[in-house]
C-alpha cells in the first residue's frame, strides 16, 4: 500500500490533472461502475448472505452514480475563483477563494460510503483534481471460502 501511495503522490507532484482529465476520470469511473454493475450487485448480495438487487442498486450504486454526475455538473464552477467576504479592518481589500487539488485522497470504506460527500467522496476528490487511492474494507466484497 505504501509503495502505491508514494507512486500516486509522485504522479501528482509532477502535474495535477486539468479540467479535461478530471472530467474524463469521472466519466470512466461512472462507466466502470455501470459495466460492472451486475458483479457489484452479486458481490454485495453474497457478502450480506442474500440481498435484493434493488436494495443494493438503490442504497449502494445509485448514490455513487448520482455523486459522480453531480461532480461532473459542478466541475466547471469549482475551477472558477469566487469572491469571499473581507473583514472591515482589511477594507478596501478583496479576497477570493480558488479551489486547488491537495494531492492524494485515500479512502478505506465500503462502496457507497466512498462516494457520498460526507465521507470524502471519490467523485469530489477527482473533480477537485486529486489522485484517489481507494482501499475497500477487507470485509467488503470478500470472496467466500470454498
Amino acid at each position: 500500500m505504501r509503495a502505491r501511495f508514494d507512486a500516486q503522490r509522485a504522479a501528482f507532484r509532477k502535474r495535477s490533472p486539468g479540467f479535461g482529465e478530471r472530467m474524463d476520470s469521472l466519466r470512466r469511473l461512472e462507466q466502470s461502475l455501470l459495466k460492472h454493475q451486475d458483479d457489484i450487485v452479486a458481490s454485495i448480495s453474497q457478502d450480506f448472505g442474500g440481498r435484493a438487487p434493488e436494495e443494493t442498486l438503490s442504497l449502494e450504486l445509485f448514490p455513487v452514480l448520482n455523486e459522480i454526475r453531480h461532480a461532473r455538473e459542478v466541475l466547471g464552477a469549482l475551477d472558477e475563483p469566487r469572491g469571499a467576504p473581507v473583514p472591515w479592518q482589511f477594507w478596501p481589500g478583496r479576497a477570493r477563494v480558488m479551489c486547488q487539488p491537495l494531492g492524494v485522497a485515500g479512502n478505506h470504506f465500503a462502496m457507497e460510503l466512498s462516494a457520498v460527500p460526507q465521507s470524502g467522496s471519490i467523485g469530489g476528490a477527482l473533480a477537485a483534481g486529486n489522485h484517489v487511492m481507494l482501499k475497500p474494507s477487507e470485509f467488503a466484497f470478500r470472496q467466500p471460502p470454498d
